[in-house]
């Protein structure tokens, strides 16, 4: 028997936002951002729209970003146990709400709000809504998030995302890398974070497993080339950034009051820009994969396995609001 019901996607409803020659498309599967382009030409790695989300692309971290190490943590004289979701390093890793469908509250030409009410689960017995916010802009994308604690418990909350940037036409390996970061977290094999080093600390990071054993410099203060650097480091200790922007549109104006973290090819940039409440940009590039073409560039609230590191730190109480800012840019 044949119906007329509508194909649901799995990436969900398909959101279109388009203002000037900016466009970009959220899906409703984890808010995720799909598209981004500018001029006709895609900055982001994009997710077909009939394709599962991989690798993380474009999605939200919610309530936590990166790893939580054997998915374990105490919370006010409670342990828990979180599902694990990377079975070969045996971690809980990326939030609750990455294959989830977010609820409609408003939509126009160039801007879109969804919702997500996250229910107790194993794990994770809290009870948290957040309310996502894109803003379209020439050249930009603004992402706007609350979050309230609906709950009677404190909760633990450490948010991310994962956008994967690229400047059209141009491999990843031939970019310069920006990131305004004094310190990194060393990994172990499990890549759960053991050392906060500086970032041109060359005896530490020759310490670090991998393929890029070899590689020590990954100090992106200044613009460097990526050239054959692994990366897939928390970088910390951030710099303030903001007031450095081109301003080549209008709408650019208001990057004077973000921190970024970007890409460059010497005339082009593709970025992201934070918040006060960002304290971690999480960098992910093999390079020695050659399909790879994008780079991730990951604003988070928090380090990773931050339940375990700092449990006490990134906690929202019973009805308090917790509000951040970030987004895509390109100059």
């Amino acid at each position: 028997m044949t119906t007329n019901r509508e194909t649901f996607h799995p990436t969900g409803i398909q959101y279109h936002l388009k203002k000037g020659e900016t466009s970009a498309i959220i899906s409703s599967v984890g808010a995720t951002l799909r598209s981004f382009t500018f001029q006709n030409e895609s900055y982001v790695e994009e997710t077909p729209i009939d394709e599962m989300v991989s690798k993380a692309r474009g999605q939200m971290l919610i309530p936590w970003a990166n790893r939580v190490a054997d998915g374990r943590y105490d919370h006010q004289g409670v342990s828990y146990q979180l599902p694990i979701n990377e079975i070969a390093l045996n971690n809980s890793i990326h939030g609750l709400v990455r294959w989830q469908e977010f609820d409609l509250i408003s939509h126009s030409v160039d801007t879109l709000a969804l919702r997500y009410l996250l229910v107790p689960s194993p794990g994770w017995p809290f009870i948290l809504e957040t309310t996502i916010t894109f803003e379209l802009k020439d050249a930009l994308l603004l992402i706007s998030i609350n979050f309230e604690n609906r709950g009677t418990n404190s909760a633990p909350l450490v948010f991310g995302s994962h956008p994967y940037l690229k400047i059209p036409n141009r491999p990843v390996q031939e970019c310069s890398l920006y990131i305004p970061a004094n310190q990194l977290w060393l990994v172990d094999e499990r890549k759960n974070p053991v050392e906060k080093v500086s970032v041109d600390d060359s005896a530490s990071l020759k310490a670090l497993v991998g393929p890029s054993a070899d590689i020590v410099d990954l100090d992106f203060r200044s613009p460097r080339r990526i050239g054959e650097t692994y990366l897939d480091y928390a970088f910390t200790d951030l710099i303030n950034s903001s007031g450095q922007a081109r301003q080549s549109t209008p709408d650019h104006a208001m990057l004077d009051s973000f921190d970024r973290a970007y890409i460059t090819d010497g005339t082009r940039k593709c970025g992201i820009f934070y918040d006060q409440n960002f304290d971690h940009v999480q960098a992910y590039f093999d390079s020695s994969n050659p399909s790879n073409a994008s780079i991730a560039l990951e604003p988070m609230t928090g380090p990773p396995n931050a339940f375990n590191l700092e449990p006490d730190s990134h906690l929202l109480e019973p009805f308090e609001t917790k509000d951040l800012q970030w987004g895509i840019f390109i100059e």
